[in-house]
């Protein structure tokens, strides 16, 4: 499918007298579906996003299940340090989210599994296999393992605050102000860097819960 400006398809669209789709997608697993879509049709499409979701977003992506062989991982240079490589592959890779996908595209499973998603079991295996990724990036980096040990109770005590806060706002109402006073207090001062966090959990609710209940429930069976 070849990328065109809007104006060159929307033109072209006007001549033929049919309309374009335009859909807006939240991660790279949407782009795709879309594209999937418009190619099986061969319709134009257009795609749209925010500045949010480029900023908070997907950091990476794996191939689709019916592309096993193609290993390949795809990174949002928006979302991803060069020293969060290690543990974002971990979380995408191996043995996060691809591992996930070829394990289960080899398992023969039954068509209705298709159908049904688990949303919080996928995101909390990754989330867990990323934190225990820290502790094997220090003798890799040969840094010691107790900065690499706070990097992740940074990352963690980050993804539980934006899940009480999807809790706050999604279930409680909490307003941009409310909002902004909470991450104040927790050290985030920029005011714009707080609204683009609200507008990041307005656009995508529950996003950040099924990361870190996932993660607390493969916790709560390694411990039980």
């Amino acid at each position: 499918m070849a990328l065109v400006t809007s104006k060159e398809m929307l033109t072209k669209a006007r001549k033929g007298g049919y309309a374009v789709g335009a859909f807006n997608a939240e991660n790279m697993e949407m782009v795709k579906a879309i594209i999937a879509a418009a190619e099986e049709l061969k319709a134009p499409v257009m795609i749209q996003t925010t500045p949010s979701t480029v900023k908070y977003g997907t950091s990476a992506t794996y191939p689709p299940i019916d592309s096993k062989d193609a290993n390949i991982i795809y990174i949002n240079n928006n979302r991803v340090e060069s020293n969060e490589m290690f543990s974002t592959l971990a979380h995408e890779g191996f043995p996060g989210h691809l591992y996930q996908t070829l394990y289960y595209g080899n398992q023969n499973p039954a068509p209705i599994r298709n159908l049904l998603g688990w949303s919080g079991y996928i995101e909390g295996w990754a989330t867990y296999v990323e934190s225990i990724s820290y502790g094997y990036a220090a003798s890799y980096f040969k840094v010691e393992p107790e900065l690499l040990q706070l990097l992740w109770q940074n990352r963690s005590i980050s993804l539980c605050l934006y899940s009480l806060l999807d809790i706050k706002i999604h279930e409680y109402g909490w307003t941009l102000a409310q909002v902004t006073q909470s991450l104040h207090g927790f050290g985030i001062a920029s005011d714009d860097t707080c609204k683009e966090i609200y507008q990041y959990i307005i656009e995508n609710p529950a996003n950040y819960l099924k990361y870190y209940l996932g993660y607390l429930n493969f916790m709560d069976l390694r411990l039980g």
